[in-house]
């Protein structure tokens, strides 16, 4: 009887230590996790394992000037809003903890000035909500420009440029990669929201740009941009201007000033939009030509005087070069079901329509499919390593459990 209560007391070490091996794991990482994380809404955003470098007020460095060379997990938190004078050049993978705060870089001694710039191969994460910028009374600046290959994410923040001569949010070279949820701010007097170029990927929040002369987003080569809405204010401002072969998709575009354009492009470029509104003598709704595609999910709408609610072009050699079409024309027949089709049989403009057949229409509310840029850079519905090796754990023990207790106790 003794033998038989002992081998009992056996059987059920087996269940027993499966899982109190499961939970010991689960409490390991725990411990062994140093990952600095956020404190804010960002839902535990991971900043990285390696140094982490205050800067600000109360902390170790004054400025972003003062810091030591950066190696790859190295975490940059302001304590504080910080200005500095000179390119903060990132050839690491870092992590910039905003903490809430503005990162200023102030170039107004200085012809040209990036804000940071992102080398080849190497990646910026942005975590927390705060402003990164550039204040420039002269000159030619970038807020933030990526290198070939080079990456830039950030759910949360903004980005501002207030001055230059020339003035450019967020600048993508080669086939570098953007995923920015924040707002862009350009005040210039030539701006820029997005500037795309090579086979760079962009996403970005709502775009605004004050000043004559400005793009909300210029893509070019095989670059493809999304973003939320665009507005831009000021005379001979082009809300989307695209070439070659890039792919632009944005929310509503909204230009005011004379002379301006809600979407020019040209070439095989593709632009997908929300509702477009041109408000000023001499403007132009869409200008495509010599193949470019654009598509309106909503309305286009164009006042002022000697406006063009759109216009087409051909090659230059035409004989019929220009085709004009103005809000009153109603073409028989599409080529997009939902859609009234402009054409000129080389360029096409598409724009949502209730009078045709919309079984094929996206059904627009001027979204378009950067949204509202707000980005949510959050997973709310994920699970953590420990907690689902806690779940595991308890997992093993109840398996354990029925395994003895139906299994091994019987007689």
């Amino acid at each position: 009887m003794e033998c038989n209560r002992a081998r009992e007391r056996r059987r059920m070490i087996l269940p027993i230590a499966i899982a109190a091996i499961f939970v010991i794991s689960a409490f390991a990482i725990l411990a062994d996790d140093d990952t600095i994380r956020t404190s804010s809404s960002d839902n535990d955003v991971f900043l990285g394992t390696g140094t982490t470098h205050t800067v600000g007020t109360g902390g170790t460095y004054a400025t972003i000037d003062a810091l030591p060379t950066l190696m790859d997990g190295d975490v940059i938190e302001l304590m504080s809003d910080v200005t500095y004078e000179f390119t903060l050049y990132i050839s690491a993978d870092v992590t910039l903890c905003l903490n809430g705060y503005d990162l200023i870089l102030d170039s107004d001694a200085y012809s040209i000035g990036q804000g940071i710039v992102i080398y080849s191969g190497y990646t910026l994460t942005v975590a927390d909500e705060g402003t990164i910028g550039v204040v420039a009374s002269i000159g030619v600046t970038t807020v933030v420009q990526l290198n070939d290959g080079a990456e830039f994410i950030a759910a949360t923040a903004n980005i501002t440029a207030t001055g230059a001569f020339i003035a450019t949010g967020i600048q993508a070279f080669g086939n570098s990669n953007v995923d920015f949820g924040g707002n862009i701010t350009v005040n210039s007097a030539e701006g820029y929201g997005v500037m795309a170029q090579g086979t760079s990927t962009v996403t970005a929040g709502n775009i605004t740009v004050d000043g004559d002369g400005c793009y909300g987003v210029m893509a070019q080569n095989t670059s493809t941009v999304s973003t939320g809405n665009i507005t831009i204010n000021g005379d001979e401002g082009y809300g989307v201007w695209a070439q070659d072969t890039a792919a632009v998709s944005t929310g509503n575009i909204t230009v005011d000033g004379d002379g301006g354009y809600g979407v020019w492009a040209r070439e095989d470029a593709t632009v997908t939009t929300g509702n477009i509104t041109v408000d000023g003598d001499g403007g132009y709704g869409v200008h495509a030509r010599h193949g470019a595609e654009v598509t309106i999910d909503g309305e286009l709408k164009v006042t002022g005087d000697d406006s063009k609610f759109i216009h087409l072009r051909k090659s230059d050699d035409s004989a019929d070069i220009d085709t004009y079409f103005t809000s009153a024309d109603n073409p028989s027949g599409t080529t997009k079901a939902g859609y009234r089709t402009y054409t000129d049989e080389v360029s096409t403009v598409w724009i949502e329509s209730e009078d045709t057949d919309d079984t094929g229409g996206s059904g627009g509310n001027g979204s378009g499919s950067g949204g509202n840029g707000s980005g949510s850079g959050d997973d709310e519905g994920g699970l953590e390593t420990w907690m689902i090796v806690l779940i595991a754990a308890v997992a093993v023990g109840a398996i354990g459990a029925v395994v003895y207790f139906f299994v091994l106790k019987r007689p």
